[in-house]
């Protein structure tokens, strides 16, 4: 190509646009370029002169249109939550300006009805958050227009949408499917626990001592208690025992709600009566504690329980590193525990260390009863109180015997003339640098133990009603291996 022939002044004077001009006059220009704020560097003197080539061509910018890469929930989702919120992502940062309702839409599928809510965006995607849950089993369409636009301007190629079903939502109200004791039961536990069971699973937070009550169905006494749950299964537990050959209403109130929110249609209602106070003796309340060796205290005492006012018999045994510490228990009832049997040293291992057995034949008792052995006498000794209630006793039998390791942990025999509550203490001789196991045989069960590893007195109490008269034994298994000193104790009545 040919380069056009240019005026060459003949004073060698710059030229502007291929025009001589002088040198005060270019000087005029710059001037004026100074004016307008643009510097008058090489590059503004180039531009002044028509120089600095190309032509004023610019760099080729984004041109690339925008796609959808994920949506959510997909796209032919099904069993989708109500509380969804569907999101797009795209391929590219987005103009955040150009994403909104009116260009991310929502709507009912068949209707075409359109949900409200707003519009989100971070970074490539956006999100559409209904102004409420979505309608359950019903399918929905969202889509996202050709007015969103990614940064650079360039506009979504064509529409693009997607469909998803919500799950099915559930409005059917909660039932009581059963109950214990059962509508009309006669002879219910006056220890006992009252439940319900219902037909799905429910709102946990709906279930308390106020939509889940018991009173008295004469007079409408409430009782006091706590509510627990498992599963679909609420628990009432009185705080104290029921009265004897009362009836009772048990109360489940419209307050409780299934876990979809659905109240119980109607309050639900059902009773049952108590069994008539019984004569025979019975398992009461019942508490072990324990104080390491070498922790100065000067007394270990049971917590706070609810005995019966009158008619029960109290068993205390008692545990001890230091065997002439032992002394007779006391309580905040004025009670006088007397020994039973005497007190026996663990031999031949321990012959400074033993148990003793006291009682107290009918008791005074009620709420806040507290028992207590002191440790006056070694202030760092071991000890371990086990204290056990029967109702209605009166009559106590005592047996003991010590079995060294390798025999058979089988107690002495003991008769009864009728109905009676069997009570076996187990104290065994192994060291503590392990935890210990104590299972009793022969239908009892245990109600109480401390078998950790440590400086203490192991002890395990279990507890057996029979109602015939006889001879009874119990057999216990232990380990490790080890010996015992075996108490098993028949309360009658008196």
């Amino acid at each position: 190509m040919s380069m056009p022939d240019l005026p060459v002044p003949a004073d060698d004077s710059p030229l502007v646009d291929g025009t001589p001009v002088t040198r005060r006059q270019l000087m005029l220009q710059l001037g004026s370029l100074g004016a307008l704020g643009v510097a008058a560097g090489p590059a503004a003197l180039l531009t002044a002169c028509g120089g600095g080539g190309g032509g004023g061509d610019t760099a080729p910018g984004d041109t690339v249109a925008p796609t959808v890469s994920s949506t959510a929930p997909a796209s032919g989702a099904t069993g989708v939550a109500a509380s969804s919120r569907p999101a797009v992502t795209f391929s590219e940062a987005m103009n955040p300006s150009s994403v909104t309702t009116s260009s991310f839409t929502l709507v009912r599928t068949g209707s075409g009805a359109v949900v409200d809510g707003s519009v989100t965006t971070a970074g490539n995607s956006a999100t559409f958050a209904p102004a409420a849950d979505l309608p359950g089993a019903t399918q929905f369409t969202a889509t996202v227009s050709t007015a969103v636009r990614d940064a650079a301007g360039n506009a979504l190629a064509a529409p693009y949408s997607w469909q998803f079903t919500t799950a099915s939502t559930d409005t059917t109200p909660p039932t009581v499917t059963s109950t214990f004791p059962a509508n009309g039961a006669a002879s219910a536990d006056v220890n006992g626990v009252i439940t319900a069971t219902f037909s799905e699973a429910m709102d946990n937070t709906t279930l308390t001592a106020t939509s889940v009550r018991l009173a008295s169905t004469s007079g409408g006494v409430a009782v006091t208690g706590g509510v627990s749950v498992s599963g679909r299964t609420v628990t009432f537990t009185p705080g104290a025992p029921l009265t004897a050959g009362t009836q009772y209403t048990g109360t489940i109130t419209t307050a409780v709600r299934d876990a979809a929110g659905n109240p119980l249609a109607t309050n639900y209602a059902w009773s049952f009566t108590t069994a008539a106070a019984s004569t025979a003796p019975m398992l009461g309340t019942h508490r072990l504690v324990y104080n390491p060796f070498q922790v100065n205290a000067g007394s270990v005492a049971t917590p706070s329980m609810a005995t019966q006012a009158t008619g029960s018999t109290l068993l205390a045994c008692v545990g001890r590193g230091d065997i002439a510490a032992h002394v007779a228990p006391s309580d905040n009832k004025g009670n006088t525990f007397t020994q039973r049997d005497t007190t026996h040293a663990y031999i031949p291992r321990y012959p400074n260390s033993g148990t003793a057995l006291y009682a107290v034949d009918v008791a005074a008792g009620g709420s806040g009863h507290v028992v207590t052995a002191s440790n006056a006498i070694s202030p760092t000794d071991e000890v371990t109180l086990a204290v056990v209630e029967v109702q209605n006793g009166g009559r106590v039998g005592v047996r003991w015997n010590m079995v060294q390791a390798g025999s058979a942990l089988t107690s002495q025999s003991i008769t009864t003339a009728g109905p009676a509550t069997l009570v076996a203490f187990w104290w065994g001789d192994a060291d503590g640098s392990v935890a210990h196991t104590a299972t009793p045989g022969d239908g009892f069960t245990q109600i109480d133990a401390v078998l950790i590893a440590g400086s203490l007195v192991q002890c395990a109490v279990a507890a057996k009603s029979v109602a015939t008269a006889g001879t009874y034994s119990i057999t216990w298994t232990a380990t490790p291996t080890q010996g015992a000193q075996l108490w098993l104790v028949a309360v009658e009545a008196a």
